[in-house]
């Protein structure tokens, strides 16, 4: 029995945990909890009338219950008090507007505990001086008001938990004092009932509580799936695309969504719709046979599934419809018309038409792209159409694109798309051209016949030349304006191949040609070109191979003071010598290695070996090592030029690197940085082939060279127009030196091979020479001996040896 007793008070306990952790609305998120307060809140407000006039009539009654009494001016004010808060919160109920909902405050909450409190005392403080003077049945009137409130209270007050438990508190102590002080032992054994009655209206209160939250709980879950519903179902009604459609067996629609209408355009009022309307209402070829096919199940009815139905809008874009469908027959047997869906595929269709679009078309230009382009000339080789093929590149384009960005570029292609649309129209109406690379474009433009059949070349070099002049006019961009320019190579169909293939092949080799003569320029496929380019890549080839098979070597040409005859610096030079080609030239494999993006590995090894071999010299002696111009212009070159300096531990103020006047003709500014973060390492930097550019002063005027090196030629022409006593008519090299020593720059003259040319220009001024009369090009081995030679023979007053290697 006890063991029972311990299980279900344990249970209650646990019961009783559980509802006080549901009561407390900190539960929930700050929102969810004022909305929980505000319900119990009106709940409380919405049973106060009756509990109000309930207090009133009480204190009426017990005013006139125990008048005579002896008290009646504390009866009289305890009325009046009672009455008057009757009235206060009668008044206040009536005026205060019922739409607005109470507010969900801790403040509102406390306020309603707190008013309860104090009526609470109210009612209990009457027992303090009715007590004394009652007799006979008067404590039956007052054990029934102290039960009353014990009842009464909980009830109305539940709604706010605290406030009941207030309620309950509050008038079961002062009762209990009450009846303990003034009572005899029966209102003292009525005391211990009212206090269990107290227990037992506590629990069921807080058992009302939970339930009541429980059921907000409830409500707030369904409302939060009501609004999900909705949503969806919002969602659905607004993305839905597909609405039911009726017609009867005339095909006149009895039964049009008004969706379809708005889409269409066209209001019901007076308008007979039929089911051919839908497709006839665009008039093209494609939509009368749609509506052909309509027709047509109507005249034999049976079902049908996704007719595609085209509608044209003027100014918009169109609108196409999937119409779906299956008859429908009465009782008997007779048929009575379709029923069926319609479903806007507009955004599904206008879909297909991109993917198809974008798999003919570049996607920046819009123009067509290589597949159209070979489905367009195709046909005409098949038809033995004369034509010709041009193949167009883009001069100067990469300068754009790093120096104003990739929108500048994309900007550019753009433009440049219009322009060739617009050379193409010139030509007729056939001409096509297209995008087929980075900044590569292929067009095909119908050539006339000659006299003997063959297509006529002075009309189509004309137009061809139209397109290079129209490329060569300024871009107006929004970074700027830019002028670039374009080279052109082409070939004619049938003179020069008789495939698509070959054609563009012929065409890319003649483009070759016209970039490699200056840019800016078109030029015409030719027998052998096909040969050259074969020859050019057995060489690429072999190049690739050269340094794995050991063919790659180093020769050394010193560069002495023409005052001293000291060698001041060494030049190191490439040579190859081919297994399977022989010796080739470097004027043949350096253009092969730049073009073939090779010269960045040939230049690293280049530069690594000789600052290996030359940290054996003497301090005195530097190394001078040409740079490409594709090399000075790659990214992270200053890196790999220190990174060498850092492997072989080659001091960098001995390092001097030669570059032409072609590293400033196309990016200049980038070489610029490039020069300039080298030279902040020490390292000198010499303008080779001075004078053989035509823009060289230029060049001296923005860039502060560490030495010039005047170009071979300028050096010979002293040896062919010689006068008396040694001088020289040749204004041009003396106008050369005489500025690089107004700009206080060393001068180096190259191809000196005579003693009287070494003399002519010591005299004009020229710091130092190289060339054949000091020494050719020599291995490792023979520099080193040649090197010793030299300082012995310097304090000998001697010069160097003419024919070293």
């Amino acid at each position: 029995m006890l063991g029972r007793f311990r299980r279900i008070s344990t249970r209650q306990r646990a019961q009783l945990r559980g509802i006080f952790s549901r009561l407390r609305a900190d539960q929930f998120d700050e929102l969810t909890a004022r909305q929980l307060r505000s319900e119990r809140v009106t709940a409380l407000m919405n049973n106060l009338t009756p509990f109000t006039l309930f207090n009133a009539v009480s204190a009426v009654f017990l005013a006139v219950w125990f008048f005579d009494h002896g008290v009646d001016s504390l009866l009289t004010a305890w009325v009046s008090v009672l009455i008057s808060l009757s009235i206060i919160a009668l008044v206040t109920r009536l005026r205060r507007d019922r739409a607005r909902p109470y507010s969900g405050s801790e403040r509102t909450t406390s306020r309603i505990v707190h008013q309860t409190i104090f009526t609470a005392c109210c009612w209990s403080i009457s027992f303090f001086f009715l007590l004394p003077v009652s007799v006979g049945h008067d404590f039956l009137i007052l054990n029934g008001l102290a039960v009353g409130g014990v009842i009464l209270g909980p009830t109305v007050l539940h709604p706010v938990p605290k406030a009941a438990l207030a309620w309950l508190v509050t008038t079961t102590s002062l009762n209990t004092v009450a009846f303990v002080m003034f009572g005899d032992i029966h209102l003292v054994a009525a005391a211990i009932m009212n206090i269990a009655f107290t227990l037992v209206a506590g629990v069921n209160c807080i058992k009302q509580s939970d339930y009541m939250t429980r059921q907000f709980v409830i409500r707030q879950s369904l409302q939060e799936k009501q609004d999900m519903i909705a949503l969806l179902l919002k969602e659905y009604e607004d993305g839905v695309r597909t609405w039911p459609w009726e017609c009867d067996s005339f095909g006149h629609i009895t039964r049009m969504p008004k969706a379809v209408e708005n889409l269409l355009g066209r209001a019901r009022g007076g308008l007979c719709w039929n089911i051919s309307d839908l497709a006839r209402v665009g008039g093209e070829a494609d939509q009368n046979k749609a509506a052909n096919e309509l027709i047509g199940v109507l005249s034999r009815p049976r079902k049908f599934h996704d007719y595609l139905v085209p509608f044209k809008r003027e100014g918009e874009e169109s609108l196409w419809f999937s119409v779906s469908g299956k008859p429908v027959y009465s009782q008997d047997g007779e048929f009575l018309g379709y029923r069926g869906l319609i479903t806007d595929v507009t955004e599904t269709k206008l879909a297909e038409e991109k993917v198809k679009f974008l798999a003919t078309h570049d996607s920046l230009t819009e123009m067509p792209n290589r597949t159209l382009y070979a489905d367009t000339v195709g046909p005409w080789i098949e038809r033995e159409r004369t034509f010709v093929c041009l193949h167009i590149d883009l001069d100067r384009f990469k300068l754009v694109n790093d120096s104003l960005g990739h929108a500048a570029g994309d900007d550019l292609l753009v433009a440049v798309a219009e322009r060739l649309r617009g050379c193409a129209a010139n030509v007729g109406p056939e001409a096509i051209c297209a995008r087929v690379g980075g900044d590569e474009f292929l067009a095909a433009l119908p050539a006339p016949k000659d006299e003997d059949w063959a297509a006529d070349d002075t009309p189509v070099a004309r137009a061809v030349g139209e397109i290079v002049d129209c490329l060569s006019q300024p871009f107006e961009l929004d970074a700027g304006t830019v002028t670039i320019g374009g080279s052109v190579g082409y070939a004619l169909y049938p003179d020069d191949a008789s495939n698509l293939s070959d054609l563009t092949n012929r065409a890319d080799l003649a483009l070759y040609r016209a970039k490699n003569e200056g840019r800016n320029q078109y030029r015409r496929y030719i027998a052998g070109m096909d040969r050259r380019a074969q020859n050019r890549k057995k060489l690429e080839v072999g190049l690739r191979n050269a340094i794995a098979h050991d063919e790659l070597r180093l020769v050394y040409q010193p560069i002495v003071e023409l005052q001293s005859g000291v060698v001041s610096s060494v030049e190191v030079l490439l040579r190859w010598n081919s297994a399977q080609h022989g010796f080739i030239s470097p004027q043949i494999f350096i253009p092969i290695a730049e073009e073939s993006g090779l010269i960045y590995e040939i230049g690293e090894w280049v530069l690594l070996q000789a600052c290996q071999e030359a940290v054996s010299w003497k301090d005195t002696i530097s190394l001078s090592v040409n740079v490409s111009a594709k090399q000075i212009l790659r990214a992270g070159f200053d890196r790999t030029v220190l990174a060498a300096l850092k492997k072989t531990g080659f001091p960098a103020e001995r390092l001097e690197l030669e570059l032409t006047e072609t590293v400033f003709l196309e990016e200049g500014h980038l070489a610029l940085e490039t020069i300039d973060s080298l030279r902040e390492h020490g390292i000198r930097i010499i303008l080779d082939d001075f004078g053989t550019g035509y823009s060289s002063l230029s060049y001296l005027q923005s860039f502060s060279f560490d030495k010039i090196k005047v170009d071979r030629s300028f050096v010979s022409s002293l040896q062919q127009a010689p006068i008396a006593g040694g001088s020289t008519s040749d204004t041009l090299i003396r106008a050369m030196i005489g500025l690089a020593q107004m700009l206080d720059v060393p001068v180096t003259a190259e191809g000196i091979e005579e003693d009287w040319q070494a003399e002519e220009l010591r005299k004009l001024g020229c710091n130092y020479g190289q060339g054949y009369l000091f020494s050719r090009p020599v291995s490792s081995s023979d520099l080193r001996e040649l090197i010793g030679s030299a300082a012995k023979m310097k304090g000998e007053g001697g010069s160097l040896p003419r024919d070293v290697a």
